[in-house]
């Protein structure tokens, strides 16, 4: 198991599929709660079957799941550097922590070209280095997968995108819409999704997902102490709200499965 808590705990983590910005991702996955945050800190679990309804023939936001289908949707991440420069002729600070993660951390070497290579082998996307050091880390995924349970058949909605736009992100503040295609660009922003055309999400449309997120879809589980919950990563959405204090939390995810077939979005 893996202690959770990456992110800082000011900050709340949108409801999302896990590991679905890749080709391989879990069928479940685990959470135990060892000591519960004093305040705040509940789990969010969101139904992948309710939103998928919605985005399809005859739900509210059928035109919108057209689109997902046509053009899929490319994730962004800015991963910092060990050490980062302050400026020539200063002394190192410690990586942004808005980019909590480290190149290095991720792909567990130092070496760039290995870095660069895992990704050309496993077909997870490419690489981009800043002269800061850092990188940006870039991939195309569709926003549906195929639901291997008897329950439904055809396609499920999975995904990151909701929890990946920058506009979910309460550390980095309110960024004007008109800037965020030349923010994501440069690779300024921590993380970032978008449509995988390259083209921005419009503030309807993620309006439309907060409330495909954030509705009676959803619901809030007060975990305690020695509680464990263990959750279809096919149906169910999680994420976190804020919280204050020590909370300490465990996860692990097992039975990875690849996507039944090959995806190139069409738009592209």
């Amino acid at each position: 198991m893996l202690q959770v808590n990456l992110e800082p705990p000011e900050a709340a983590v949108l409801a999302h599929t896990e590991m679905t910005y890749l080709d391989y991702f879990p069928t479940y996955i685990a959470f135990y709660v060892k000591v519960p945050a004093p305040v705040g800190g509940k789990t969010i679990v969101t139904d992948n079957l309710a939103v998928t309804r919605a985005l399809s023939k005859g739900g509210g936001h059928c035109a919108l799941g057209d689109k997902l289908r046509l053009l899929g949707v490319e994730f962004s991440r800015h991963l910092s550097c060990e050490l980062v420069p302050r400026k020539e002729g200063t002394e190192l600070q410690s990586p942004d922590p808005l980019q909590y993660k480290t190149w290095q951390d991720t792909f567990s070497t130092s070496d760039r070209d290995v870095a660069e290579q895992s990704l050309a082998d496993s077909g997870a996307g490419t690489l981009s280095w800043l002269e800061s050091g850092g990188a940006v880390w870039r991939s195309t995924r569709p926003a549906f997968s195929c639901y291997p349970s008897d329950e439904v058949v055809g396609e499920i909605f999975m995904s990151q995108l909701f929890a990946m736009h920058c506009a979910g992100n309460s550390l980095v503040g309110s960024v004007h819409e008109a800037d965020v295609k030349s923010l994501a660009d440069a690779g300024l922003l921590p993380y970032h999704s978008r449509w995988g055309d390259g083209s921005e999400f419009s503030s309807e449309e993620m309006a439309a997902f907060n409330e495909l997120h954030q509705t009676s879809y959803s619901e809030e589980l007060e975990l305690v102490s020695g509680d464990m919950v263990v959750l279809d990563n096919f149906r169910w959405c999680h994420g976190r709200s804020p919280y204050e204090g020590n909370r300490e939390l465990f996860v692990a995810m097992s039975r990875p499965v690849g996507r039944t077939t090959a995806y190139t979005p069409a738009g592209v």
